[in-house]
């Protein structure tokens, strides 16, 4: 029998990254050993053991005994000792119970190595009673050979597990070795997942050491979090929490990512109980999924590009045709300044996945908006704004309200700061020095000096390239019109009036709103105390980039904007269900409560400041 396979599934699906398999289906000339009763009833079967890797070359059996995981008992390996530049042993719940799961064991990484197992390291099954491997010596290319029955047998005999030690040529950190490690270090025994009481896993959220939970398992993302896509901030901020709808609002493949959240799995939460919130937000989800409201309008999104790009080329156009008059310079500024911010509006999309639920196109147009466009930095944007999305008004976490050394805000912070500081900024005055040090700075001041210090201290040349060449741009079409120094201030009145329009917005949904420490209160509590709604017509949904569907948006933000009024009437009818506060206000409303709340929170500093500090 030429073309046969031997598979261990579940070493695959567990044992290594399940993009990287083992395959040798592309080989002529196979050996095969398999036992059904094995694939049916101790492994998933869709998950085979592939060796496509090893092409082409010479497998046999060892010959002298061998002997391998002893403690487990029941086990089985697969040996490739005569293949050259590979040799693999695979145990798959040995994987899945013994390593850690941060350090899975991946072969990837193992590439044109030679690793041969260990000459008398191993006892062939035959030499405890169990069976005699099939050998394939007649079999050119191949031989590969499998003992189902013995992972099936309940043996109590002792084995040793040793893998040759010398590892050192690998070029990544040697996951094997952890793994063989760790294994040694706990008597690579076999157990289950444990259970974990919630007083456990809240003392793991420091940065050396953080557990999360997602729909009732614990994973440890220590080391993980530093990969993360989103940043290690944002991931680390549920550290001893419960993050399950968290997942669910930044993923738009949950079912993708759960294969990954395998190597980090740590145990499930003892005794879990689903908040009856969260049941209901969930249900509501899979509602808007089935009203198709999380996929995109192409035709909204060309629209909005193309009137960002009608709107900077009128803005140059004007100067071009009219020269340098003040009204021409004003009207370029105003054409200009709107472009900005509504490109500010659209990077949002983009940086939330929602146009294209492509990740790779999504982040191509996001580098195009925020870089190219706007001369600011994607990674930059992100590192922020996945935080505040995931702890909103969250003192210590959200960066928006990371601002105590000029405002404080909210009922918390006002009072912590007079408490703790004998020196600071007159905060009683903050409602009006707001409009000096607040929109006009924010965006010309503020924002220039930390993207650059973002850029360089991440070392992020690419993006500071791009960030490079938009602002040279700009300055070549710019200073044969106006001057080098009419350029400049041309540059940053543009910024200035940016500004305003931002911060304008974006914080009449939230500075009026609950800003105090972490709760770790449900999803839709959390986001809805620190959000509201501004009305819908056509020129805030424009003004505002549908902003004004704060609410919407925090609990979903990867729906594409145009969609988030539709889901508005069954997020009301959902806070009413659990007595949630739903608000909703005109635009100028919410501006007014900007001012407002800052000198609420200012006369709070100042009576505790008196109380504490009044000699």
């Amino acid at each position: 029998m030429l073309n046969t396979v031997c598979t261990d599934a579940n070493f695959e699906q567990i044992g290594i990254n399940a993009e990287d398999p083992l395959d040798l289906s592309i080989v002529s000339q196979h050996a095969v050993c398999t036992d059904a009763n094995f694939v049916q009833n101790e492994i998933n079967a869709e998950y085979p053991l592939d060796l496509s890797i090893i092409n082409k070359r010479e497998c046999s059996l060892e010959q002298d005994a061998v002997k391998i995981l002893s403690t487990v008992g029941k086990r089985s390996p697969t040996t490739h000792s005569g293949v050259s530049q590979h040799a693999v042993c695979t145990d798959a719940n040995f994987v899945q119970n013994e390593i850690n799961a941060e350090d899975p064991l991946d072969l990837s990484i193992i590439n044109k190595r030679d690793f041969p197992l260990e000459q008398n390291a191993m006892k062939i099954l035959s030499s405890v009673g169990k069976r005699s491997p099939t050998t394939h010596s007649g079999v050119s290319q191949h031989a590969v050979c499998t003992d189902a029955k013995s992972m099936l047998d309940e043996s109590s005999e002792e084995f040793e597990f040793r893998f040759l030690p010398d590892l050192s040529t690998i070029e990544e950190e040697d996951a094997i070795g952890k793994w063989n490690n760790k294994a040694m270090g706990r008597g690579g025994q076999g157990v289950r997942k444990p259970s974990i009481p919630w007083s456990e896993i809240q003392k793991h959220t420091t940065k050396e050491d953080k557990w999360i939970v997602i729909n009732g398992q614990v994973y440890d993302v220590t080391n993980w979090s530093y990969k993360h896509p989103g940043g290690s901030r944002l991931i680390s901020h549920y550290a001893g929490q419960d993050a399950t709808e968290a997942f669910g609002a930044f993923h738009n493949d949950e079912v993708q990512l759960k294969k990954y959240l395998k190597t980090l799995h740590v145990g499930s939460v003892e005794r879990y109980e689903d908040d009856a919130m969260n049941k209901d937000f969930r249900e509501l989800r899979d509602t808007a999924v089935k009203m198709g409201l999380f996929e995109p309008s192409y035709t909204f999104f060309v629209l909005i590009l193309a009137h960002i790009i009608i709107l900077e080329v009128l803005g140059y156009l004007i100067l071009v045709w009219y020269g340098t008059a003040w009204w021409s310079v004003l009207a370029s500024i105003i054409l200009y300044s709107t472009a900005q911010a509504q490109t500010a509006w659209t990077q949002h999309d983009y940086g939330h996945l929602s146009v294209f639920k492509n990740s790779k196109i999504d982040h191509f147009f996001h580098h195009l908006t925020m870089g190219f466009i706007k001369a600011a930095a994607a990674s930059w944007w992100n590192h922020m704004h996945y935080q505040h999305h995931a702890k909103p008004n969250i003192i210590d976490k959200d960066p928006d309200v990371r601002i105590d050394k000029l405002f404080v805000v909210g009922e918390v912070m006002p009072i912590h700061v007079a408490k703790t500081r004998k020196k600071s900024m007159p905060f009683n005055w903050q409602h009006r020095y707001f409009f000096v040090l607040g929109p006009p700075l924010l965006f010309p001041v503020y924002f220039q000096f930390m993207l650059f210090r973002h850029l360089i201290t991440r070392k992020s040349w690419m993006e500071l390239s791009i960030v490079i060449v938009s602002m040279s741009l700009f300055f070549y079409m710019m200073v044969p019109l106006l001057g080098v120094a009419g350029s400049v201030a041309y540059f940053f009145t543009v910024r200035c009036i940016e500004s305003h329009w931002f911060t304008w917005v974006a914080q009449s949904n939230h500075i009026p709103m609950h800003i105090k420490n972490d709760e770790a209160n449900p999803w839709l509590k959390l986001q809805i105390h620190a959000t509201c709604d501004i009305e819908k017509s056509f020129f805030n949904d424009w003004f505002t980039g549908h902003l004004n569907f704060q609410i919407e948006h925090h609990l979903f933000p990867t729906m594409p904007r145009h969609n988030l009024y539709k889901i508005a009437p069954l997020v009301q009818s959902l806070c009413k269900k659990h007595n949630v506060p739903y608000i909703v206000k005109p635009l100028w409303q919410s501006f007014v409560d900007i001012v407002r709340t800052l000198k609420s929170s200012g006369e709070l500093w100042e009576e505790t400041y008196s109380q504490f500090h009044s000699e």
